[in-house]
């Protein structure tokens, strides 16, 4: 599975929401693609403010409720409250993991994650 590229902008301070449709290429035509079974998935995803930073700006995975997943949807649903964007205090970038049951690690995609800055608080 090769990773995608989506570069994606956060207002700071508003509701977020991201979905991505994970798909697999069909066996007999290769122009057809169909969504890959994600169940018993789980993901992962971190913004930094560079590939090399230490530190995180933020994280989400489905453990603590910010990642959702359709599993024979193919779907990661990514989330972030208005309190919780309103958190992050920088641009940076961006990647989801999806972990399998057996433990399989797999990108999904990747890309800068820009914020623009609140005014109304």
């Amino acid at each position: 599975m090769i990773a995608g590229t989506y570069n994606m902008t956060c207002d700071q301070g508003s509701t977020f929401v991201r979905t991505f449709v994970v798909q697999q290429q069909d066996a007999v035509d290769p122009t057809v693609y169909h969504p890959y079974d994600l169940t018993g998935y789980t993901a992962r995803m971190q913004i930094r403010r560079d590939e090399f930073a230490t530190a995180t700006l933020a994280e989400l995975t489905t453990a603590n409720g910010k990642i959702s997943i359709n599993g024979p949807t193919g779907t990661v649903t990514v989330s972030m409250t208005a309190e919780q964007t309103a958190l992050i205090e920088r641009s940076g970038v961006y990647d989801i993991e999806i972990v399998s049951p057996s433990t399989e690690v797999h990108k999904i995609v990747r890309g800068a994650f820009n914020l623009n800055l609140e005014v109304t608080r």
